[in-house]
């Protein structure tokens, strides 16, 4: 009797497991039939995104060499894998129906809206906002390799005439992918975008010590074409120029002339320019071509309504209360550098107002000094000072005014 007991409660007990056990496989079942629909939807997702992302890629550069481009043909463009298709169009200001979303083109921009959907009709869109025929001058600084800003230096956007701040954004970019390329350290801020190369990974920027970028630090689309410098042709050929004080003297074939008070300098091709102890260089429009430049506690002026090409085929410094471009217009002066390194090196109340084209140059800029305009460099670094972005030059700086399309911002719906 107890046996048929025993053997009663053991069969109950083996069914309740069995159930337990039942439950439990149901359960897990479930559980993993959800888990695969998720995953499946977020693939889905995936797949609409990089098809949106892979348009919008597409299109840019169908702009680099037609700034008049506005979609593909056909319309749907199939990815490679055919787990989706996008769709682009290209918005100009004014144009209607606009964009989704309630977006607004500004005027001299476009807006690129690319659309992603995903076999299983998931939708994903990208917009970027753009300057078609952007060249080097829509960012503060161009770099072909490092860029270093330390001991609280600052990158931002001011009036040059003023000297108010300004809201548009100051960025800096570099076209290389190395590590650490970028570079904040000390409190330095950059009021807008630090941007290495294209396809540049998280460790090509590097932020320390309460450093930022106001807007973050994303890899550019594709390289900023960068010209190299071309030396006009001249017939003029000048020895050295010297600026000291009151007095300027200028080396020629039929020996030294002196001029106290000094006139305009004419635009000619020269050996060294020496500018110091508080010289004065006049410039009116023209040519300049000098072989190395030296500036301390000199003065360079620009006469109202002169633009000035200035050129240097090596080494440039420009030191302690030295005051370049007296008509604070950086767009009036722009100072091509062959070759050689470029000091910057600002004291007592000395600034610099132009626009440095040196894509072969090492560029400084040392505590204390202070540059409005705009930057073009191999290398740059700077240390306790500030480089202040004119937002109004626009263009291309050098001789053949290459251009391509410049994101100004990025969306994601």
């Amino acid at each position: 009797m107890t046996s048929s007991r025993s053997r009663g409660a053991l069969l109950i007990i083996v069914l309740l497991m069995m159930g337990v056990i039942a439950i439990i496989t149901a359960t897990v079942v479930k559980i993993s039939s959800g888990t695969l629909k998720t995953s499946g939807a977020s693939e889905d997702a995936e797949a609409a995104y990089r098809a949106a992302e892979t348009g919008a890629e597409f299109a840019l550069l169908q702009l680099k060499y037609d700034k008049n481009w506005t979609d593909f043909s056909p319309p749907s463009q199939s990815m490679p894998s055919g787990a989706a298709t996008y769709q682009v169009h290209v918005f100009r200001e004014g144009e209607s129906p606009g964009p989704d979303h309630g977006i607004v083109v500004p005027p001299g921009l476009s807006y690129v809206q690319s659309t992603g959907t995903s076999r299983n009709k998931r939708v994903s869109q990208v917009g970027l906002m753009v300057k078609v025929n952007g060249g080097v001058l829509d960012y503060a600084a161009v770099v072909k390799g490092g860029i270093e800003l330390l001991s609280g230096s600052v990158v931002e956007s001011r009036d040059p005439a003023t000297d108010e701040v300004l809201s548009a954004a100051a960025t800096v970019v570099s076209n290389s992918t190395s590590a650490s390329v970028v570079k904040l350290d000390g409190g330095s801020v950059v009021n807008g975008m630090a941007r290495p190369g294209p396809g540049a990974g998280s460790g090509s920027v590097e932020v320390l010590s309460d450093s930022e970028a106001t807007l973050g630090y994303s890899p550019l689309g594709a390289e900023v074409p960068i010209d190299p410098v071309v030396l006009p042709s001249s017939f003029d050929l000048f020895g050295k120029v010297k600026v000291d004080g009151s007095t300027m003297t200028i080396e020629t074939a039929a020996g030294e002339q002196t001029f106290s008070p000094p006139i305009a300098l004419p635009p000619a091709t020269y050996g060294e320019l020496e500018v110091i102890n508080g010289g004065t260089l006049t410039l009116v429009t023209g040519n300049y071509v000098f072989d190395t430049i030296k500036m301390q506690n000199g003065k360079v002026e620009v006469l109202a309504g002169d633009t000035v090409d200035f050129y240097s085929k090596g080494q440039v410094e420009i030191l302690e209360s030295s005051f370049v471009n007296s008509s604070k217009k950086p767009s009036n002066m722009k100072f091509h550098v062959l070759e050689g390194d470029v000091k910057l090196d600002l004291s007592d109340g000395g600034a610099a107002y132009y626009i440095l084209n040196a894509p072969e140059s090492n560029v400084e800029l040392l505590p204390g000094s202070r540059q409005y305009g705009n930057l073009i460099a191999d290398t740059l670094k700077i240390d306790s000072a500030a480089l202040y972005f004119d937002p109004s030059a626009g263009g291309a700086v050098t001789s053949s005014g290459t251009t391509g399309p410049i994101v100004k911002s990025y969306q994601r719906f």
